[in-house]
């Protein structure tokens, strides 16, 4: 064998060999299966969204409840209640989703939607009292002219 039949040898097993890598890296991936005992994804991202409103609402430190030692495991003991998990459902749950890591980010993705889906709603919601404010305002603003008094107007 000469050196060129040689070379062209190593040269197609390596074209071989990367055809065939590329061959088993293109293939579709196993689609994961979610065991049963596993909180489904929807269910998960509901819960965390509760926990995320919990959370705001202890940055705020809204609630008189809050002032107790604890004042927090009472939010999730209800939540976990309302959804009908027990903590350690969620933990073990949380655990799986945290190690796989595109499902997790599906969820968190879920999370996002429906907390601003709530925030849309909470809005619109005060929208009118917002427009009565604002006009109440521009009203009040134009009793202001350049160089006169203001007018006292009764408010309704």
């Amino acid at each position: 064998m000469t050196y060129a039949e040689n070379d062209l040898n190593l040269t197609v097993r390596h074209i071989a060999i990367i055809l065939i890598l590329a061959c088993f890296s293109c293939s579709e991936k196993e689609e994961l299966v979610i065991p049963s005992d596993i909180i489904p994804m929807n269910e998960m991202s509901k819960i965390i969204a509760d926990m995320t409103l919990v959370q705001a609402v202890k940055n705020l430190n809204l609630s008189k409840e809050m002032k107790s030692d604890n004042p927090y495991a009472g939010f999730y003991v209800r939540i976990y209640e309302n959804h009908e998990v027990s903590e350690a459902d969620f933990k073990k749950s949380f655990d799986f989703y945290q190690s796989h890591e595109e499902l997790m980010t599906e969820i968190y993705k879920s999370t996002t939607l429906q907390l601003k889906m709530l925030e849309d709603e909470t809005q619109k919601k005060e929208e009118p009292s917002s427009q009565k404010r604002d006009d109440r305002v521009k009203r009040d603003s134009s009793r202001y002219k350049k160089g006169r008094k203001p007018v006292p107007t009764p408010r309704q």
